[in-house]
């Protein structure tokens, strides 16, 4: 019966481990003050056409999905036709304002969230409304239905 020495495996894993361990991080890191900016940008844009303040929006995100958060009372309460409507409006405006980014073309999903104030300073989501980059670069409404 042959007998393999384990010492030559371990020391091969152990070698392994410790050159990972220095090589550069692919990961995701923390947000820069570039990426953060340039979310900055389609915040502006997407409240200069659609007439909320910037105060109504927060466009969050990562290299992947971007987030629009709208609160809107009104539009809240409309039918669902209305809501989509606006998110198509708004989710134009962002990609029109993603292109001139560097750092956002890579983003392939957009949710629209419409929020309202549920009282004492507590907030609710009424509907969020995925989009899907297309394999034109444009975005469309993406049913789960």
């Amino acid at each position: 019966m042959t007998r393999i020495s384990m010492r030559p495996i371990i020391a091969l894993i152990a070698a392994v481990g410790a050159l990972t361990a220095c090589a550069p991080r692919t990961s995701p890191t923390p947000m820069s003050e570039s990426f953060t900016a340039q979310l900055q940008a389609v915040s502006d844009a997407v409240a200069g056409v659609s007439g909320y303040s910037k105060e109504a929006i927060e466009v969050t995100g990562n290299r992947m999905r971007l987030r629009i958060e709208i609160v809107d009372q009104t539009l809240a309460t409309a039918d669902q036709a209305a809501r989509e409507t606006k998110a198509v409006a708004l989710v134009g405006a962002a990609e029109r304002a993603m292109a001139a980014q560097p750092d956002l073309g890579g983003i392939q999903a957009v949710s629209v969230a419409i929020l309202h104030s549920s009282g004492a300073g507590s907030w609710h989501v009424e509907d969020v409304i995925d989009f899907r980059k297309g394999p034109g670069g444009s975005y469309s409404i993406h049913g789960t239905s």
